[in-house]
């Protein structure tokens, strides 16, 4: 063999590692995704079954939860991450470790400051729930996602909170060796031309990754929606079935002195009567009933009037919407 077929095989052996596709030794984001999905289905089993003793010894009250749930996940998180295992126990079931750019253990540090980041992700992804009825909302979601999906456009596959403290999700396979451990330092390292090129995500794979976040992002908009609305019929119906006294004093009164009251004080009542769901009622001329809302946009553009009119000596009431108010919204009742 002539020394300039060994120069070539020479250059074959050292640049073949680089032709090893880098995709295998970082797990892939849907996979990420329904990790941190299981991981909250646990913790959030966990602290459902923690006793009530438990929670009031340490000042919170029973349908406080959040804040729990919150320091459970963290604690969860981190505890796992700077433990030899290096994974959460969904992780280790979908074969991912979490590592520092060296593929080394994070310390419990790194580990507690990477579980507030993804925390905070989440909880401005999760804001999307709260869009229908503020629709701002939809920025902070859009910068939850945006951080979150870097996981599938970033070389090295790091979401935002990846990059802010330099940690990597990657297979177990990658630390299964001296050798791929090197491969995954090489891979990280942006000395190398042909390996910054390797690893940069396809364009198949971004869109698979795109509809594996689009398609949990329309059924969560969904189900906001549909929540939304079920939620301003609910506090309508309840408004209204809170006049009943009301319509009952007022028939009383018609009946007795064949006319309508004035004001609430010819009924025995006061001026304006606050109900525990966000709103108020109050008479005006003629019997009318006016019901307003005090929470909720949608609902404060406008009011309720309850109505009575006099058919054959039997009185009946009518009720429908006055200012901007969706159609979808009013009970049966109250559209016209």
């Amino acid at each position: 063999m002539s020394a300039a077929d060994d120069g070539v095989q020479q250059t074959a052996d050292m640049t073949t590692p680089l032709n090893l596709d880098a995709n295998p030794l970082f797990a892939d984001f849907g996979v990420r995704m329904a990790g941190v999905g299981l991981d909250l289905f646990i913790v959030m089993f966990i602290t459902e079954v923690v006793p009530v003793n438990v929670i009031e010894a340490i000042g919170l009250t029973v349908t406080d939860r959040r804040p729990i749930n919150l320091a459970v996940f963290l604690l969860y998180c981190s505890v796992f991450w700077s433990s030899p295992l290096r994974a959460t126990p969904a992780q280790l079931l979908f074969g991912m470790r979490v590592v520092d750019e060296m593929g080394e253990r994070l310390s419990l540090g790194r580990a507690v400051v990477r579980g507030v980041l993804l925390i905070g992700l989440f909880a401005a992804a999760m804001t999307i729930l709260g869009i229908p009825s503020t629709p701002y909302l939809g920025v902070v979601a859009l910068v939850g996602y945006s951080l979150l999906f870097l996981a599938a456009l970033t070389p090295n596959r790091q979401a935002g909170h990846d990059l802010l403290v330099h940690s990597l999700v990657v297979n177990k396979t990658a630390l299964k060796s001296r050798e791929r451990l090197a491969q995954l330092r090489e891979h990280v390292s942006d000395s190398d031309p042909v390996s910054r090129k390797q690893r940069r995500p396809s364009v198949k794979s971004i869109v698979e990754n795109m509809i594996v976040l689009v398609i949990p992002v329309i059924v969560l908009l969904v189900f906001a929606q549909v929540g939304h609305d079920r939620n301003l019929r609910s506090r309508i119906g309840y408004a209204v079935g809170e006049v009943a006294m009301l319509k009952i004093a007022v028939e009383e009164y018609y009946a007795y002195y064949t006319r309508w009251p004035t004001k609430e004080g010819e009924l025995g009542v006061a001026t304006r009567v606050n109900y525990p769901d966000g709103g108020y009622y109050e008479l005006e001329d003629d019997g009318v009933i006016r019901i307003r809302f005090t929470v909720k946009s949608a609902l404060k553009k406008g009011s309720i009037v309850v109505s009575p009119t006099v058919e054959e000596d039997r009185i009946t009431w009518e009720c429908h919407a006055d200012g901007d108010f969706a159609k979808k919204h009013l009970i049966a009742g109250c559209r016209e």
